[in-house]
């Protein structure tokens, strides 16, 4: 059972090893089933990092992910509200949170504590799981000997040595993955090269940099120390936000409550995946993003004739054959343009990437760059990523070198690459000299 932790989203893997395939991840690989922690089905993607707690009965957890959000506005609109605390966006700061107020819904809190004589997790036929929890490359001992108590607090494991708990840096998970994921010729390109793994997720972007020592099994030796800021998913969601609020007005966005607004997010979030950075066809807009503002318009008061006016007003800068937004009003739909509107929502964050790439990339050349997380799903991110090598290879600083001196890869699901190698990341054979600070 693998745990991927994350700023903006949580998600889990299972694996039933096969003894007969123990050693070959690649065999793994193939069995690895990736979850959000809501438990739908097997996804590519997370549920929100979010939990619900009862503070009178000893910070009892209710509920987590997106059904921890959605039951505490419910709870929230209840008369009387009954005490409970949602906490999201709390891994890498603790602070106390509110309770009761609709504004926590992006507080800052605290873990969860089971009770004393719970009973711990079992696995088939009653024998105890073996835990893999993730941790990222810049955190020190202290971070990592932190998540120990937390999985302990949580229930995982009965004690901080227990030999059934694994922690995972995320950066050699993200690797595991993707050479189990590469062709047999591509996969052993990589013993003895220099890797970047440029893991972009909701929250953050980490970058570290490694030189693949040995790839059965997998062990990794920094080359230099990891990098990163908050560049993630969330500020392209952001800047969607102020699209909405600049068009509709402050006034009406202070109206939508917030379960409406996760119901449009939940359909942004799956189409600006798939915005893409070239030209479209024929002059037609491919990949028009569309937004559903039936229970929008409602919640904010707004009728047909408001929406539409409001669009006019937000298009007279632009040329009138532009488009830059087109409202249905008998199907209450927004269309925004890709190439003129949403691929503007992207530009403010991978300015920010690629800077640091090009800075970073300057003073340590490597082999690779492997882009995973779940904003590595994004062409247009991979586009601005191909962009920083490409422009690269003509500067002075570089000569001599091929005219492809650095491969971008990425594997077939980007969002779940982390997770999945640490479900595989404690099957690998055993090493004579463990990785430095790998949590063994």
């Amino acid at each position: 059972m693998a745990i991927d932790f994350g700023t903006k989203g949580t998600s889990f893997a299972i694996l039933y090893p096969n003894k007969r395939e123990v050693g070959d991840m690649v065999a793994l690989a193939r069995e690895v089933q990736t979850y959000s922690t809501d438990e739908a089905a097997t996804t590519t993607n997370k549920a929100p990092t979010a939990v619900l707690l009862d503070p009178l009965d000893g910070n009892r957890l209710l509920a987590f992910g997106r059904a921890a959000m959605l039951r505490y506005y419910d709870m929230v609109a209840a008369e009387p509200p009954p005490l409970a605390v949602l906490y999201t966006e709390f891994k890498m700061v603790l602070k106390p949170g509110v309770s009761g107020d609709p504004a926590s819904l992006q507080v800052v809190g605290a873990c969860t504590r089971c009770r004393p004589g719970d009973p711990l997790p079992e696995g088939p036929r009653g024998r105890p799981l073996f835990w893999g929890v993730t941790v990222p490359a810049i955190w020190d001992a202290r971070g990592k000997a932190h998540m120990r108590q937390a999985a302990v607090a949580a229930g995982l494991v009965p004690s901080v040595d227990a030999p059934n708990l694994l922690l995972a840096p995320e950066p050699e998970c993200a690797l595991l993955a993707a050479i189990a994921d590469a062709a047999p010729a591509v996969r052993e390109r990589f013993d003895g090269k220099r890797v970047m793994v440029l893991d972009c997720g909701g929250g953050t972007v980490d970058i570290t940099f490694n030189v693949v020592v040995s790839l059965r099994p997998l062990v990794l030796r920094e080359v230099a120390p990891p990098q990163g800021g908050p560049w993630g998913a969330s500020e392209v969601d952001h800047q969607m936000r102020g699209f909405l609020t600049k068009l509709l007005g402050e006034e009406a966005m202070a109206k939508v409550d917030a379960p409406t607004w996760m119901d449009l997010m939940d359909s942004w979030e799956e189409q600006k995946m798939k915005v893409r950075t070239d030209d479209p066809v024929a002059g037609e807009d491919v990949d028009a993003v569309t937004l559903r503002m039936r229970d929008i318009m409602a919640a904010a008061e707004l009728d047909n004739d408001a929406m539409t006016a409001r669009v006019q007003a937000f298009n007279r800068p632009a040329p009138a054959d532009c488009g830059m937004v087109v409202f249905a009003a008998r199907t209450k739909v927004l269309k925004l343009h890709s190439m003129v509107v949403v691929r503007s929502f992207f530009g403010s964050v991978t300015r920010k990437i690629t800077a640091c790439l090009r800075d970073t990339l300057a003073l340590h050349p490597m082999d690779y760059v492997l882009l995973v997380g779940g904003f590595g799903n994004s062409p247009v991110l991979l586009r601005e990523v191909q962009g920083v090598l490409c422009e690269m290879q003509g500067d002075r600083r570089f000569e001599g070198r091929p005219a492809r001196y650095i491969d971008v890869m990425r594997p077939e699901h980007p969002g779940t690459a982390v997770v999945t190698g640490a479900a595989l990341y404690p099957l690998q054979p055993t090493a004579e000299t463990p990785c430095a600070g790998s949590g063994r």
